[in-house]
């Protein structure tokens, strides 16, 4: 309601518009939500933050993996699915072959073996991998902390409803 008015505006002159506001009783309530809201609210935000940098290690493996001629992603939907995280792993502890790659598809993956064969034929360069590996080891990091983050929310959800039955 108060950053509706134009004009010049500084620190004081702002206080005493809302002082004038407030006595004249036109300033609603702000919502102040109590403690265990607080914090809940303040984990999910982190965890939210935490899957936003989650996706970015994530496009970066990809674009690793595309710098090397490597285009997975064109085949698998999600790189970081269980088809697609066993294949980058697998290339990390040093599997080059397309075919043996191409075997660590799950059954529910729709493009064929021989396309995804196509897919995982590039060229290897030591720069890329590098990147690939390090983004991979932040993706699981994070992972691990969202995981802990849900384990958190789940107890203090816990906490929450105890709280609110005793109030």
């Amino acid at each position: 309601h108060v950053k509706n008015v134009t004009g010049r505006k500084d620190d004081e002159s702002d206080a005493e518009w809302i002082q004038k506001l407030h006595s004249c009783g036109l300033l609603g309530a702000s919502f102040q939500p109590d403690g265990p809201t607080r914090t809940l609210r303040s984990i999910v935000r982190h965890r939210k933050n935490l899957i936003r940098t989650c996706t970015s290690y994530t496009n970066r493996m990809q674009k690793a993996l595309e710098l090397m001629n490597i285009k997975l992603q064109s085949v698998i939907s999600d790189i970081d699915g269980k088809t697609g995280l066993l294949i980058v792993k697998a290339i990390l502890d040093g599997e080059r072959d397309p075919e043996a790659l191409a075997d660590l598809r799950d059954k529910r993956i729709k493009a064929s073996r021989e396309e995804i064969v196509k897919s995982l034929e590039g060229c290897w360069t030591r720069e890329h991998l590098f990147e690939l590996s390090q983004c991979y080891e932040l993706y699981l990091a994070h992972r691990r902390m969202i995981e802990e983050c849900d384990v958190e929310i789940e107890q203090q959800l816990k906490e929450y409803v105890s709280f609110q039955n005793q109030g």
